[in-house]
């Protein structure tokens, strides 16, 4: 029945580099880095660095700035009333107040979504650019060590580029629909019926405007699919043809039988809007009872790409988990 919600290749991707001199990290680093490979890759790739925005230019399609920081719904079908469409990557930053030190190692993910994966050599450049510029308060710089394809586990699949051998190694996806899949029907039998969410990183889920204060699972199916269907149409996949009316009436008969999560909150800067904005979500765990099943394989993909606002980056992350769960990150 949910098939097409979970039909998305992703690349994700293991990246490690080596502290040139100290780099300090703000909580919840995501968008710090995001804003950092933002810039470098406009550096990069703009030929008209005199645009404050990418759409006046003729050409813009065939550029992969617009195309990974700035996707457009215009001209696609069933994206009427609706100018932007998600960002086709994920990053996963540290989620602590850190400072490296000289020497010392930085790693973070990069998962890459449906035709950014065709993208993966802007990437790695852009990433070294950024060690070049420095990142964090003071601008600490780095070098990149190396870069590893993630399986669905988390595991190493194979070296797309490693700085002893600096020679780029195209990589295609390595978790497929098919791997889904097959993950939903090796854990049917302990998870059909009852499962639990670790939502590691502060998750902001809406209904009819305002922040949903309990993670009732009709509530996450909503963000979940919500954002599983515009991500397909920023992939150039098509929206889904699905009944999403049916799919959350079922949804609706999962009932939340346990929530331990709490709001955090806190503030970030915005460059493009020159001012801090204010942030937040709800972390902890939350157990679920009734007709899981249908639902496995896109719980699994919405493990990586994560639920809410500011999947970007890293917002939204959660596990699946059949044991208690550890302490949130706050």
């Amino acid at each position: 029945m949910l098939d097409e919600l979970h039909d998305l290749p992703l690349l994700p991707l293991r990246v490690t580099a080596a502290a040139a001199e100290p780099i300090v990290l703000p909580a919840h680093a995501g968008s710090t880095f995001r804003g950092a490979l933002g810039a470098s890759l406009r550096r990069l790739v703009c030929v008209r660095p005199d645009l404050t925005e990418c759409a006046p230019y003729p050409h813009r399609d065939r550029c992969p700035y617009p195309t990974l920081f700035e996707p457009r719904a215009a001209g696609q079908r069933a994206t009427s009333g609706f100018a932007d469409l998600p960002r086709p990557y994920v990053l996963r930053a540290p989620r602590e107040e850190r400072c490296v030190a000289a020497g010392g190692r930085l790693e973070w993910t990069t998962i890459l979504i449906g035709r950014a994966i065709a993208h993966l050599p802007y990437f790695v450049v852009a990433w070294a650019m950024v060690g070049r510029f420095g990142i964090g308060q003071g601008r600490g710089r780095f070098a990149l060590e190396r870069i590893d394809a993630l399986d669905l586990a988390g595991a190493p699949a194979a070296c797309v580029y490693d700085v002893a051998d600096p020679q780029l190694r195209p990589h295609g996806p390595t978790v497929t629909p098919a791997e889904l899949a097959a993950w939903a029907d090796a854990h049917r039998d302990r998870l059909a019926r009852e499962l639990t969410l670790h939502f590691l990183t502060p998750t902001a889920i809406k209904h009819q405007g305002e922040p949903a204060p309990r993670p009732e699972f009709h509530l996450l199916w909503r963000a979940l699919q919500r954002r599983l269907s515009w991500l397909r149409l920023a992939c150039g996949a098509g929206r889904p043809s699905l009944d999403f009316a049916a799919t959350i009436r079922a949804a609706e008969q999962i009932e939340l039988v346990e929530c331990a999560t709490e709001t955090v909150a806190w503030e970030r800067y915005s460059r493009r809007q020159g001012r801090r904005v204010p942030m937040g979500g709800f972390v902890g765990h939350a157990r679920y009872r009734g007709e899981l099943a249908p639902f496995l394989p896109a719980l699994r993909l919405g493990a990586l790409v994560g639920v809410g606002d500011n999947c970007t980056f890293g917002h939204g992350c959660y596990e699946i988990v059949t044991a208690s769960p550890p302490t949130p990150d706050r």
